[in-house]
């Protein structure tokens, strides 16, 4: 299993994703640089792993990203990764 299969699995069961998670929980080291290859390849299935800074309780900052749709179609999408970077199918509209 690839660490982009452990992203985008993640987002099928919670709605966002941290740096600290993503080491904890998932062992990926460079989360940044993961959500930036990610992108590009979900940028023509209108997906987008859109990040923001949040502040925690104690004070201090961190990214906290979540996966999202850039277009207004109401549309749902099961992903997978595969070697030959097949990203989606089985798209269904509203």
């Amino acid at each position: 299993m690839t660490q982009y299969d452990l992203i985008l699995g993640w987002f099928e069961k919670h709605e966002y994703l941290t740096v600290k998670v993503a080491l904890n929980e998932l062992d990926i080291y460079a989360l940044s640089q993961r959500v930036g290859e990610l992108n590009k390849k979900l940028a023509p299935f209108y997906l987008e792993i859109k990040s923001e800074l949040i502040k925690l309780p104690s004070g201090k900052h961190c990214a906290r990203y979540s996966l999202i749709r850039t277009n207004d179609v109401a549309a749902e999408c099961k992903l997978f990764y595969h070697e030959d970077e097949k990203i989606a199918e089985e798209w269904t509209h509203d």
